[in-house]
């Protein structure tokens, strides 16, 4: 790369290699400019991708934490038979059908009151 000119010639070797390193100098700001505003590009590129997953990810980490203690249903079978659903109130009289698989009353209910937004007060089964 040549050097650029400046008003005048350099009279020395000293301000000969001055000029040159004045010049490297801002070579190497340039290059390094580029660099930094290619990372930073780069960066905001991912945080775009990310975006949605991120949204994903705060809506994943607001559900509680399903385990122990965190039951959605309650069956009693002896001395009586009963499912009682603990999140909408809906019970069955019927546990081998709720166990076989009859869960429409209880998905019914749980859309219905996502839908409306109403929420029961359901104290367990003991």
């Amino acid at each position: 790369m040549p050097l650029k000119e400046s008003g005048a010639a350099p009279e020395t070797h000293a301000d000969q290699d001055e000029a040159e390193t004045k010049d490297l100098a801002e070579l190497h700001a340039d290059v390094e400019g580029h660099y930094v505003r290619d990372e930073s590009l780069a960066g905001q590129r991912e945080l775009l991708e990310l975006g949605g997953e991120a949204e994903t990810m705060g809506e994943y980490q607001a559900k509680t934490e399903i385990g122990w203690g965190h039951q959605i249903r309650s069956y009693v079978l002896q001395p009586y038979q009963l499912v009682k659903d603990l999140r909408t109130g809906v019970t069955s009289t019927a546990p081998d059908d709720v166990l076989d698989g009859a869960l429409d009353p209880f998905m019914a209910a749980a859309l219905s009151q996502r839908v409306t937004g109403e929420k029961v007060a359901v104290e367990d089964v003991d």
